[in-house]
């Protein structure tokens, strides 16, 4: 006899029949119901625990790469060389979120800033172990192998605390999860478009990380393999959706 929760937990079938259906992208709410409560959980203890988190030894020169980089994009500060060093090469894509987040919020009191920070990063780890769950469910067609990839990426220790603190790695973490998932999704779809909005996403995940490049190629690559055997009109789509992911990342 099958309790709700084994039926919940069933294994599904692939769905790769209809790949350019949005209706089988991402499955109703509901069938995702385990996996969205342990997010809610995860979320309501990782709110409670970012004021418990002290600062790590780089917090002051990770804020100060946001402030020189909005700076720089405001026309405020224009010699980059003239930057102490951790500003010249640390990337600011994240920072600049932070940055804004709290200048929006108005924050000012030291306390409340990295505090801010902290939830942030977390919040933006948890949509990574989100990504995480979909590109598992959607693999290998198992809500229960999914929900089980999903507790790995939120229970690893030192993940999990670096996922308050650190601004880069975490978010670099999770921008390399998400861009997998619209990886898979582009491939399968094989529209320019889709292309054009993975490079963008890639080149996003390169301003927090320059090794996010190594993701670009990969994507290059398996993208390329499509050429094998492609007629005329096709061997062009393909050549033209790596163009724009290359272009865009």
């Amino acid at each position: 006899m099958k309790t709700p929760l084994l039926e919940a937990l069933a294994p599904m079938p692939p769905v790769h029949t209809a790949p350019n259906a949005a209706s089988t992208w991402f499955r109703p709410w509901r069938d995702h119901a385990l996996a969205l409560v342990t997010l809610a959980v995860a979320l309501a203890l990782g709110v409670a625990a970012a004021g418990g988190y002290g600062l790590a030894h780089d917090q002051a020169d990770q804020q100060l790469v946001g402030e020189y980089a909005i700076d720089y994009l405001r026309g405020e500060e224009q010699v980059v060389s003239d930057y102490p060093i951790p500003m010249r090469y640390y990337g600011a894509g994240f920072e600049m979120v932070l940055l804004g987040v709290q200048r929006v919020l108005g924050l000012t009191d030291s306390h409340d800033v990295f505090l801010s920070r902290y939830i942030l990063t977390h919040c933006f780890f948890l949509a990574g172990a989100f990504a995480c769950y979909l590109l598992a469910h959607r693999l290998l067609g198992s809500r229960a192998v999914a929900l089980l990839a999903l507790l790995f990426f939120l229970c690893h220790p030192r993940i999990h605390a670096h996922s308050f603190f650190n601004s880069k790695d975490a978010p670099f973490l999770s921008m390399v999860v998400i861009g997998l998932l619209l990886a898979h999704w582009a491939l399968r779809r094989g529209g320019i478009g889709a292309f054009a909005a993975l490079g963008a996403w890639l080149g996003l995940a390169c301003g927090i990380r320059p090794t996010g490049i190594l993701l670009v190629g990969l994507v290059l690559v398996a993208r390329c393999a499509d050429l094998r055997g492609a007629s005329g009109r096709e061997r062009a789509r393909v050549l033209a959706s790596a163009g724009a992911l290359a272009v865009l990342a």
